[in-house]
């Protein structure tokens, strides 16, 4: 499936070793799509000062090869000569249709999938380093993990795997396009791309087109009633702490390209993504790992505890608001525990640890709470299993994790779809995975852009302070869609 592999250092017109390669990534970008559709780029940057989280620039250029996953349905796409090796990758799997370009199989049940996964993966085990792959897992994620009802059919697929032709890595000292030689699909080369590796304005537009409308579809007076029940669960010893949201539309005519732009100028966050899945769009500035894997070490950082900008205008206010909150460290405390639980299930005994224990990090908007939680992998495990043991992320639902999934889907209005799900590389052929939680972010289809955000209720939460915690939440990609203040529009 691979002929080769290659990596070439590229110079980047007007960009300064130090402080303008990593700079430059979104400049790349904006020029490329001179050369590609959005379809055949993905960007993916790292920007903000306050965290630890790891630092990836890339852009992502040429799909070649397309794994989807929705419910038992399994879609590969890619060149025909790739397809005639994919089908005997699967040759004891169930094929049900035979397309232009595609493949379909059909799973014996949802948990196969993991093995399906690992029949690609190994296809790469001789590929020195891996081949980096872009990966979205959808909220649904959890029902190909545990056996629980409620699953609904979201508006995109549950699983999305996309190798692409060649990457554009960026880092301080040196910027490589990286190339992988798929079976019957072209590498882009160097002299190609050279005269769009050049450095341009990535300054959000100075006239803004402020015509919007907002559609909520859970309002005040019903989020609050869904949290009140929520609450009844919790006094009832049904759960510890569950996670309830809501979503809002937007409607407008502002690219996507332009509200990345806003986004990273309003609100740089450790893990910033721009790319089209099918007819959607993706914009995201996600302050949250989910996992990061390498070898056999796996980190998480859970984020519990939020305080919005309006009420705690400095960092050292936070730090002591955030100190003397019972509610705020109960709960914090609670959801690293949920991390224990989870990564003891595929680690070795004794080799979890916490460190960085509830410290605070700034965002535009909000002060978070997070805490550094690792582990050492058991020799018999995988990064699949480790995503099993891990997904979704408690901060996402709750705790007990399993029945706060059930409440939560007879609470929200709908499916949560990718959001609270997680995105971003894993390398086929090796353990390493770097992935965020799917938060802060917008999914745009036609002139709509889709914002969700939850709030976790407690024993002794306060209704109205939960809903407006996730109006705060929602508040930068809001303004980077609309250059206004969620407050002036939704109480």
């Amino acid at each position: 499936m691979i002929n080769f592999k290659n990596s070439q250092e590229i110079q980047i017109s007007g960009a300064k070793v130090g402080s303008g390669f990593r700079s430059s990534a979104f400049a790349i970008y904006k020029n490329l799509l001179n050369l590609f559709n959005s379809r055949e780029l993905l960007l993916l940057e790292s920007l903000g000062s306050g965290s630890i989280d790891s630092k990836t620039f890339l852009i992502e250029i040429n799909p070649v090869l397309n794994l989807e996953v929705a419910d038992l349905m399994v879609t590969i796409s890619g060149n025909d000569e790739l397809l005639k090796i994919i089908r005997l990758i699967y040759k004891e799997e169930v094929l049900v249709e035979r397309g232009e370009c595609a493949l379909k199989y059909v799973l014996k049940n949802r948990n196969s999938v993991w093995n399906f996964l690992r029949l690609l993966d190994s296809e790469f085990n001789t590929v020195e380093g891996g081949v980096l792959a872009f990966t979205t897992l959808g909220y649904n994620v959890i029902y190909f993990v545990e056996d629980i009802a409620g699953y609904v059919k979201g508006d995109m697929p549950d699983i999305r795997l996309t190798c692409y032709s060649n990457y554009i890595e960026f880092d301080d000292e040196r910027v490589r396009l990286h190339g992988h030689g798929f079976i019957g699909a072209e590498v882009v080369s160097i002299s190609s791309l050279s005269h769009f590796l050049t450095m341009c304005d990535v300054s959000p537009a100075a006239e803004i087109n402020t015509n919007f409308e907002v559609e909520q579809e859970t309002h005040k007076r019903e989020y609050l009633q869904k949290a009140r029940a929520a609450l009844k669960h919790v006094q009832m010893g049904d759960v510890y702490q569950i996670q309830i949201g809501h979503k809002i539309n937007l409607r407008s005519d502002v690219s996507a390209v332009e509200v990345y732009a806003r986004l990273r100028s309003c609100n740089p966050s450790p893990y910033m993504y721009l790319f089209q899945c099918g007819y959607f769009e993706v914009i995201g500035a996600s302050p949250e790992l989910f996992i990061y894997m390498k070898d056999d070490e796996v980190v998480m950082r859970p984020i519990a505890g939020t305080l919005g900008k309006s009420l705690v205008p400095a960092k050292d206010a936070a730090i002591v608001e955030f100190r003397k909150n019972v509610k705020e460290v109960a709960e914090h405390m609670m959801l690293v525990d949920l991390c224990r639980n989870d990564l003891c299930k595929i680690s070795l005994s004794h080799s979890f640890h916490v460190s960085d224990l509830m410290s605070v990090e700034e965002y535009s908007h909000v002060y978070h709470m997070v805490s550094t939680t690792r582990a050492v992998v058991r020799a018999e495990c995988d990064k699949y299993d480790v995503i099993k043991a891990s997904f979704p992320a408690g901060t996402m639902t709750g705790a007990p994790k399993i029945r706060a999934i059930e409440l939560i889907s007879g609470l929200e209005d709908s499916a949560r779809s990718l959001y609270a799900g997680a995105l971003g590389v894993i390398e086929l052929g090796v353990n390493y995975i770097n992935t965020a939680l799917c938060i802060r972010t917008a999914i745009k289809r036609d002139q709509i852009f889709t914002l969700r955000a939850s709030a976790g209720v407690v024993s002794d939460s306060l209704v109205q302070s939960e809903y407006a915690e996730t109006l705060q939440k929602m508040g930068s990609v809001f303004r980077a869609i609309t250059n206004e203040e969620i407050s002036c529009h939704i109480v």
